[in-house]
């Protein structure tokens, strides 16, 4: 049997809310940051109100925490599927839009959607040329360096983490002429990058030692492993 378990703020939604899930859909694309979708059941029939967005009062909102449930942006979600005692963890990122529906038969329904964690990481857009025969994972650890040109940003770094490279994959990458990045968000530049000779972009969580961080939270960009595969060297023949 098809299982799944949502968690919001590290903690999984109780039975109740889980229950309420009608469908869940994750999505992964090499062009586009990982997404997920799941479709919830809004309506109460003992009370005979919504019961997530609908029935929502000023001052109910702060006596029913179901209120603000999906709210985006609100709470880091994750979300893993599988089958049994199985689960894998599908992504962690936020939930960006909510859609309710109100079929003619049936409850009223909300769709939930939301982007991998990468997406919080989309604040503002940059121009940018880098010096001459630079290599790919040179110019993504120069990124983690730069600052915001802007002057009211007072030197603030543009890129809110450190970025990590594969030191073995940068002597074997071959220099560049000329790289600029054109009024695009640095993640977005980053993907970009990596798509191009197949590698891996994807945040490594804080590692523990004894109760002490041993290294912080950081963006990684470089070949890919098991867990965060890139684009394979693969030929595909459909017959």
């Amino acid at each position: 049997v098809p299982r799944l378990k949502i968690k919001m703020r590290g903690a999984n939604v109780p039975q109740n809310v889980l229950r309420d899930v009608l469908q869940v859909s994750y999505s992964d694309n090499v062009k586009e940051l990982d997404s997920f979708e799941f479709t919830v059941n809004n309506w109460d029939a003992n009370k005979r109100e919504f019961k997530y967005v609908g029935s929502e009062t000023t001052s109910s909102v702060t006596r029913n925490p179901l209120h603000q449930l999906f709210t985006p942006s609100r709470h880091e979600v994750e979300v893993a599927m599988g089958y049994a005692n199985h689960l894998t963890l599908m992504t962690k990122g936020h939930l960006t839009t909510m859609e309710p529906a109100f079929p003619s038969s049936g409850g009223p329904t909300l769709t939930v959607r939301g982007l991998n964690v990468l997406h919080k990481l989309r604040t503002k857009q940059f121009t940018y040329a880098w010096p001459p025969n630079k290599r790919e994972s040179e110019i993504a650890k120069s990124l983690g360096t730069l600052t915001d040109p802007d002057p009211q940003a007072k030197g603030k770094k543009r890129f809110p983490l450190p970025i990590e490279i594969d030191d073995n994959a940068l002597s074997r990458e071959q220099p560049i002429i000329y790289v600029a990045q054109d009024n695009q968000h640095d993640i977005d530049f980053l993907l970009s990058r990596a798509r191009r000779i197949g590698y891996a972009v994807f945040i490594k969580e804080e590692e523990h030692e004894n109760g002490r961080v041993t290294k912080e939270r950081r963006l990684y960009f470089g070949p890919s492993d098991a867990n965060h595969p890139g684009l394979r060297l693969v030929t595909f023949e459909l017959k």
